[in-house]
């Protein structure tokens, strides 16, 4: 997968909220309107459906917009959050990932960081789009990208 991502094109045109617009970061959109087909996506959805089920039994997550981050050393990203009654599923795709290249996602509550994820192959974190938290560049002890896909979801109430 990662050689794939290596591959598509990027554009730094994306920030992390209103506050920070003059940090831009690099961005490669996929288009959710055939995203089905993807067996990632597929397993995401799998994973996102049960896991809000059985949090809050009365939502109907769906996709809304998906993204491929590219994150070299060196740049910039702010503490943010994604959306109110939303989910975003974080799938950190690099094949390898060394403790010393950092890179980790921290997450925030009252200013402080409470907790940090490393960006292991493979792994997904899910989290409530209300909750703080900011990517981390890798050291200079990288020469590559951290490359992770966001994939973002509306939290709308099931129907009746």
């Amino acid at each position: 997968m990662e050689q794939w991502l290596e591959l598509l094109p990027y554009t730094r045109g994306d920030y992390d909220d209103d506050s920070a617009k003059e940090y831009l970061h690099f961005i490669h959109r996929i288009p959710v309107d055939s995203i089905d087909a993807q067996p990632l996506y597929r397993k995401v959805n799998e994973v996102v459906l049960r896991e809000v089920d059985a949090v809050f039994g009365s939502l109907a997550p769906q996709l809304w917009r998906a993204h491929v981050n590219l994150g070299p050393y060196g740049d910039h990203f702010t503490a943010h959050i994604d959306s109110r009654l939303r989910v975003t599923a974080i799938y950190y795709a690099n094949h390898e990932w060394r403790d010393e290249w950092h890179g980790e996602t921290l997450f925030y509550a009252d200013g402080e960081a409470v907790t940090a994820v490393a960006p292991r192959a493979g792994r997904l974190v899910l989290l409530a789009g209300d909750i703080v938290h900011r990517v981390g560049a890798p050291s200079r002890l990288f020469s590559g990208a951290r490359y992770t896909i966001a994939f973002k979801f509306i939290t709308a109430e099931k129907p009746s």
